[in-house]
């Protein structure tokens, strides 16, 4: 039997709803954290990702430098929005924990 089954038959659908929130959470969190790393390292070493490129039918250096620095303020913001996310869904994870060591017994949790 799997451990969903087994969530289910001793603790109650409520309970294995509560664990597989978790679970999505927590799935959720480390791609967030790579979404972050990934961005952090891209400012780091002065690139652009491919989907904060932006592109102009207006030619000229000054043109570029706008274009870049445009690029570099979105990349700053995408990180920004990449924090305040980890943190709701940490503060979100801390939630289901207490849900969890409420409904299910000290040895499981």
């Amino acid at each position: 039997m799997s451990l969903h089954s087994n969530i289910r038959r001793d603790f109650g659908q409520d309970s294995l709803n509560a664990a597989r929130r978790y679970e999505k959470t927590s799935h959720k969190i480390a791609k967030f954290k790579n979404h972050l790393r990934y961005n952090l390292h891209c400012k780091h070493h002065d690139v652009t990702p491919v989907s904060l490129r932006l592109s102009s039918c207006v030619k000229g250096v000054k043109a570029n430098s706008i274009l870049r620095r445009t690029e570099r303020q979105l990349l700053n913001i995408r990180i920004g929005q990449t924090v305040q996310k980890l943190e709701y869904l940490n503060t979100q994870k801390e939630r289901l924990e207490c849900t969890l060591k409420d409904k299910l017994p000290a040895a499981v949790t």
